[in-house]
């Protein structure tokens, strides 16, 4: 069986959109196998060099695609890039339109296209009538993060949320403790809010992260044959609604199903029974974003029932009810830790005490998770300018 292999740099917008057509072809084509590589991106010209140079391949740019005709070792037959990489899935399916579609519209919603209008307006017609690919194709678009829908979204959000911290800064106590929880822009919200209520303390803010968490909780426990209420102390630092990084060294598993039976009290570090370190490196996160995807494009209730949970929890937490030792996963102002900018609200493990919370004792960052979690401030910086930038 062929098996497409992508790698990228972790931030190329081409590698993205490669991610996203390979997972649309890999969910309608049984027959289609992926397997993806991100690199962090100062890593990227060395691996680069690298793989071309053990297979006897010229490549300069991200992402590198090719295509192995055996599941494990086999020689690799290079595709080239993303253009490369699409004019290969048209040619050996039959979703031209479609992909001529996923194509053409960031283009038409960029600047260059029309660089003197304000509203575009697209019709999605298809005569076979698959609503599915459709309605498909209008959350690719909705979701796109530039141009003119861009811009618009975070016009709108940033006035209502701007509007929402005024309104706090002058009514409410002092003491109040404010939630933000959704689906997107989750940091950015919470941001506007701490910049639009500055006689409120920004540590009475936070942004809630158990959705995401719910979800990477959901996939190990899929890998490790668990129920999701099974895994516990999963970590996600960054942006809740963007780029983030799973933590799994204080993660632990209870009803391990192994060699030996223990009782239901008893769990084992996730780390020391997940033995595919592969699939943690390769797979792990792309799955984590597609079950994002399924529970986005749902009827909205599995996601409210997640939203309402991880809301009580950290009620519960700030006012006592959790003992010392647990820690949960939130968007909070960040200050004096990792040199990270102090002008974003980034997701972090913390715990409370005495209606206050702190940072998660004992949890370092440093090497490749500190490169990444770099690469997530400076995401939120990038968010946290664009809500300037578009709104005046």
């Amino acid at each position: 069986m062929a098996k497409f292999v992508l790698a990228g740099k972790a931030d190329c917008p081409l590698y993205a959109q490669a991610e996203r057509l390979a997972d649309t072809l890999q969910r309608t084509l049984p027959s289609f196998k992926v397997h993806k590589i991100p690199v962090l991106p100062s890593e990227w010209e060395r691996w680069l060099e690298l793989t071309c140079n053990k297979n006897g391949w010229k490549h300069e740019e991200s992402p590198l695609i090719w295509r192995e005709l055996v599941e494990q070792g086999g020689k690799g037959m290079i595709l080239g890039g993303y253009n490369d990489f699409v004019d290969h899935c048209q040619v050996e399916t039959d979703i031209a339109l479609c992909l001529t579609s996923q194509i053409l519209i960031p283009f038409l919603l960029s600047d260059e296209a029309f660089p003197d209008v304000q509203t575009v307006a697209l019709h999605l017609l298809h005569l076979s009538g698959d609503e599915e690919d459709m309605q498909t194709l209008k959350l690719d678009t909705e979701d796109l993060a530039l141009g003119l829908l861009y811009r618009q979204r975070v016009k709108n959000l940033s006035e209502r949320y701007r509007e929402y911290g005024r309104l706090i800064d002058g009514r409410a106590d002092k003491e109040v403790k404010v939630i933000v929880s959704g689906m997107s822009f989750v940091n950015m919200r919470c941001s506007l809010l701490v910049e639009s209520a500055p006689s409120i303390n920004s540590h009475q803010f936070v942004a809630i992260a158990s959705q995401l968490v719910n979800e990477v909780r959901a996939v190990l426990a899929d890998k490790l044959c668990v129920m999701p209420s099974d895994v516990m102390d999963v970590i996600v630092w960054g942006n809740i609604s963007g780029r983030f990084v799973i933590d799994l060294r204080w993660a632990k598993v209870f009803n391990y199903p192994g060699a030996i039976r223990v009782p239901p009290s008893f769990s084992q570090p996730v780390l020391r029974v997940l033995y595919d370190r592969k699939w943690l490196e390769t797979e792990f996160k792309p799955l984590v974003h597609q079950r994002r995807q399924v529970l986005l494009s749902n009827t909205g209730r599995e996601a409210a029932i997640s939203a309402t949970n991880g809301i009580l929890q950290v009620l519960k937490a700030w006012h006592g009810a959790y003992g010392p030792d647990k820690f949960f996963s939130v968007g909070i102002t960040c200050t004096d830790f990792y040199n990270l900018p102090h002008d974003i609200i980034i997701s972090a493990p913390v715990t409370w005490t005495e209606g206050k919370w702190s940072l998660l004792k004992g949890v370092t960052v440093e090497g490749k998770m500190l490169e990444e979690l770099n690469l997530c401030a400076n995401e939120l910086q990038q968010v946290w300018h664009n809500t300037h930038t578009h709104t005046k």
